[in-house]
């Protein structure tokens, strides 16, 4: 078990806590990777990792583990862990949601594979919410260049 270090706890654990508890109430169990995706954090991929197995290991959350008891699955957060947080304010907010512009490449390549799949099989089952996302897509588009 790894030992809950005081200066570990306040600038790295407890915040670290904070960003599981939101991404659980917000999606439900989920796999540890995505906190590294879901919130701009400035820590190296093991400080994640070994900050969540403390948080494991001392009870604050639940989880199925890879080799070595890291958390892979964050399955259920418990009492303490709300306890902790209760009257806590949250840190300030890192971002969890990335900028229009971070998302455009993601975008072209998702619409080039929509435009591909429809212009392959324009009757397919799935073309009418293909044809709504390209829709969208050309919105967001022609409002970022605005």
């Amino acid at each position: 078990m790894l030992e809950l270090n005081p200066s570990l706890w306040d600038e790295i654990d407890l915040p670290m806590l904070h960003r599981i508890v939101a991404l659980f109430d917000r999606s439900g169990p989920f796999n540890a990777d995505l906190l590294a995706q879901q919130f701009r954090i400035d820590l190296e991929p093991r400080e994640i990792a070994f900050s969540a197995k403390r948080l494991a290991d001392h009870g604050y959350i639940e989880s199925q583990n890879r080799a070595g008891g890291f958390p892979h699955t964050i399955t259920s957060i418990s009492d303490k862990a709300r306890q902790t947080l209760a009257g806590r304010p949250a840190p300030r907010a890192d971002a969890s949601a990335p900028s229009f512009d971070e998302l455009i490449p993601q975008l072209d390549d998702l619409m080039t594979k929509v435009t591909s799949a429809l212009r392959a099989n324009p009757s397919h089952p799935e073309a009418p919410r293909w044809r709504n996302l390209v829709a969208a897509a050309t919105d967001i588009r022609v409002a970022l260049s605005a």
